[in-house]
């Protein structure tokens, strides 16, 4: 059986209102389903600061035009992450094989990456973009 224990609580309020929340969903996980919250990874943060879940930075911004928007994009952890599976897979041992062979160990990582990103923001932070000739 699969379970999420990663979430996020957004709060349209003071700290104090996102304290008080945070304890009482503390006191909700430990009695109905035996579970505490992990103090090391438990923050409250103003989402102007922004914040990384799962992959994603998240942080609200201000456009030109003065709209708020929410931005949602790969991290810099993410990024990197994947660029040293691309690195790994290209390294100087490669060298030998063919475009072909070496399209076929790296897009399947890409492709990867880019299905669990495509909900976010993320085409100017792609490792395709980045690296690739004509890319952003």
């Amino acid at each position: 059986m699969r379970y999420a224990d990663d979430f996020v609580v957004l709060v349209h309020g003071t700290r104090e209102d996102a304290q008080a929340l945070k304890t009482e969903i503390g006191m909700l996980l430990a009695g109905r389903l035996k579970m505490t919250l992990s103090e090391e990874k438990t923050h409250i943060t103003h989402i102007d600061d922004g914040f990384v879940f799962l992959g994603f930075h998240i942080q609200a911004k201000t456009r030109g035009d003065g709209r708020r928007v929410v931005l949602t994009i790969p991290s810099k952890q993410a990024l990197a992450s994947v660029m040293h599976k691309i690195k790994k897979l290209t390294e100087r041992g490669t060298t030998l094989l063919s475009l072909e062979a070496v399209l076929r160990t790296v897009n399947p990582v890409l492709r990867g990456w880019a299905a669990y990103f495509r909900y976010g923001a993320s085409r100017r932070r792609s490792p395709t973009s980045a690296t690739l000739p004509g890319g952003e």
